[in-house]
């Protein structure tokens, strides 16, 4: 596998500091943006530097034959630094409308039949206006609230559950305990009655034998 002649990190310190003064076609693209948003700006005019930096090395591709890529990861860290730069939503808009669109123009200059294909990642944005960010609170704490009464409900009717279970279950061993200890009337009876018929048979028995 051909590694190329420099590592990224290298060719990341050349895409920096490049030769070329002159960044005219950036400026041209990005001229409404100048003086208001600097930053962007300046991304723009280094991109530009940087692409013709790459189209030199890339006419000697065996010795840097990894150049496109790392002018894309070069662009896409810048990207990455430059979208969570305050407004994020905001910010990618503005990147997708002048350094996407600078991209193109340059792959188009000077017969350069766009050599190196732009690959970069699109991030999902969620723009909340700041009117709407209270209301969204709220409503994420009453929902929160909400959630949690229901949980202590549930375990709070699932705990007398349990302690109703147990009481009742208690009463009935009891009950039964009780009724073990103490015989009826009729077992009562039944139990003199068969005592009595001993106590019969044993003086019948013993009648017997003194005649």
């Amino acid at each position: 596998m051909v590694s190329g002649r420099y590592s990224k990190d290298v060719y990341f310190q050349k895409f920096e500091k490049t030769v070329f003064q002159d960044c005219s076609i950036a400026d041209k693209c990005l001229n409404d943006i100048k003086s208001n948003n600097e930053k962007l700006y300046e991304i723009g005019c280094s991109l530009d530097k940087a692409y013709k930096y790459a189209d030199i090395l890339y006419s000697k591709r065996t010795e840097n034959y990894y150049i496109c890529l790392h002018l894309n990861d070069w662009l896409n860290k810048k990207k990455d630094d430059y979208i969570y730069y305050g407004n994020s939503c905001e910010n990618s808009e503005l990147w997708n409308t002048y350094i996407e669109v600078l991209w193109e123009k340059l792959g188009k200059e000077d017969e350069r039949n766009h050599w190196c294909v732009r690959s970069t990642i699109n991030y999902a944005c969620f723009n909340y206006s700041k009117s709407r960010t209270p209301v969204l609170v709220v409503f994420s704490l009453l929902t929160f609230a909400a959630v949690a009464f229901f949980i202590f409900y549930d375990i709070s009717t699932f705990k007398s559950w349990i302690i109703n279970k147990i009481y009742n279950k208690g009463k009935i061993q009891q009950s039964m305990d009780e009724d073990g200890s103490h015989m009826s009337p009729q077992h009562s009876i039944i139990n003199v009655s068969q005592y009595n018929e001993k106590r019969g048979i044993n003086f019948h028995y013993h009648s017997s034998e003194n005649s």
